[in-house]
């Protein structure tokens, strides 16, 4: 094959890789700082407030560049009877695929409750609602019925059905549980806290419409995820450990990502004056199956968070990539602080 032929080649292929993968959601390497994309349930489960934004950019310089950002806040608001509290919270992404720039806005809101089992655990349900916008730019685009035989030419017809949108909307209904269990406190002098998630979740519950071309046969697949997570305090020591296990399944495809975090405490906050402020860093390896070696780095300050994180690119996709993988960064603000004093109730 000539050098012209395979250089088309690649680029449809590059193309069509875009356009076929419309049916897969984004995903994020740091998962716990895009909660409600994680589990509509998580609004308000671990936090009074928490305010999140990641930007993730993948395979750079490709004609199958992935740009993201996400941003998220929710809340909570205790019952009269202080038996529970409400759960709530809004959440907003784009995303940039493609030679096409195929967009995607997309934005959820997340309504649930939490009851507290007792003083350590509480178990959480939530209903997210979703409107979403996908929109596509069929110009930089070339087919391979645009090869003449000796180069691309724009004039020859590319095959596609006449009349295919360039833009169209959808609503959506996704949903989720959360268990979690929260213990002791983050002192230096004792650090034997013992904090779990646990949930499971379900995503474009009734597949909506999703097909710029009109057939209503084309629908958004379905998506389940499971999550675990922890933070381990090592007794009588500054070091923490915080794995996680994050399982998609969305269609035929399936997401596998595993591993932990090395926390260690740098500063432990003032009790009563709260002059200090607390601090830690963290460095994470984790392993998402088939596709890629993700390194972690997170370093928390007072109410403030702030994490990175890098995929090394390990699937047969390298070649076209040229081993560039995806650069992740986040920022997290929560309330009340998390190396704050308490009962383990009043941090629930």
């Amino acid at each position: 094959m000539k050098a012209k032929n395979k250089k088309f080649t690649v680029i449809g292929v590059l193309s069509l890789t875009a356009l076929c993968m419309f049916g897969q959601d984004v995903h994020f390497s740091q998962m716990q700082f895009a909660p409600m994309m994680l589990n509509p349930a998580l609004a308000g489960a671990n936090y009074a407030n928490q305010g999140t934004l990641v930007y993730r950019d993948q395979w750079k310089k490709s004609d199958a560049q992935f740009t993201t950002i996400n941003a998220g806040y929710d809340m909570r608001f205790a019952d009269k009877k202080d038996k529970g509290f409400f759960g709530t919270g809004i959440n907003f992404y784009n995303d940039k695929a493609g030679t096409p720039r195929m967009t995607t806005n997309y934005v959820a809101l997340s309504l649930g409750y939490h009851v507290r089992l007792n003083k350590y655990c509480t178990l959480g349900g939530a209903a997210q609602p979703a409107f979403g916008q996908r929109g596509i730019d069929y110009t930089p685009l070339q087919w391979g019925s645009q090869y003449d035989g000796s180069s691309f030419n724009a004039a020859l017809p590319n095959g596609e059905p006449v009349g295919a949108a360039t833009q169209f909307n959808f609503f959506d209904i996704n949903g989720g549980i959360v268990f979690t269990y929260k213990s002791s406190e983050h002192y230096m002098t004792a650090n034997d806290n013992l904090n779990i998630n646990v949930g499971f979740s379900a995503y474009h519950i009734a597949q909506p419409k999703y097909s710029f071309y009109g057939n209503a046969g084309e629908k958004l697949h379905r998506k389940y995820v499971f999550f675990a997570n922890s933070l381990i305090g090592v007794p009588n020591s500054k070091l923490s450990f915080v794995p996680g296990v994050y399982v998609n399944i969305q269609g035929s495809q399936k997401e596998i990502l595993a591993g932990t975090y090395f926390r260690y405490l740098l500063q432990d906050k003032s009790v009563y004056t709260g002059i200090k402020k607390g601090a830690a860093f963290s460095l994470g390896t984790f392993y998402r199956a088939g596709d890629a070696f993700v390194a972690k780095a997170m370093f928390e300050w007072s109410h403030m968070s702030m994490g990175f994180a890098y995929d090394m690119n390990l699937s047969s996709y390298t070649k076209a990539s040229k081993g560039r993988g995806g650069f992740e960064i986040c920022l997290r603000f929560v309330s009340p602080n998390p190396f704050g004093a308490g009962t383990a109730k009043s941090r629930i």
